[in-house]
């Protein structure tokens, strides 16, 4: 029953680097939450965040979840 049901929230490099995050900010479920890119609801609620590779970051950030490893050599 539960195949294909996703095992975390995938957030990628590019949408969190249009969201306007400063230099040295935390990105976390609460900080993408206040920024409007995400918005969890139901299971998605408990699920771990991980940071997709798509995407660069222009400024260093704080991450508060797992990286990918194409996350990590951007």
């Amino acid at each position: 029953m539960h195949a294909g049901l996703p095992k975390y929230l995938p957030v990628n490099l590019k949408d969190i680097e249009e969201a306007g995050f400063q230099e040295g900010e935390e990105v976390s479920l609460e900080s993408l939450k206040q920024k409007g890119l995400i918005n969890p609801s139901g299971r998605e609620r408990r699920l771990p965040l991980k940071i997709l590779g798509d995407g660069e970051l222009s400024v260093k950030l704080n991450f508060q979840g797992q990286l990918s490893p194409s996350a990590r050599r951007n």
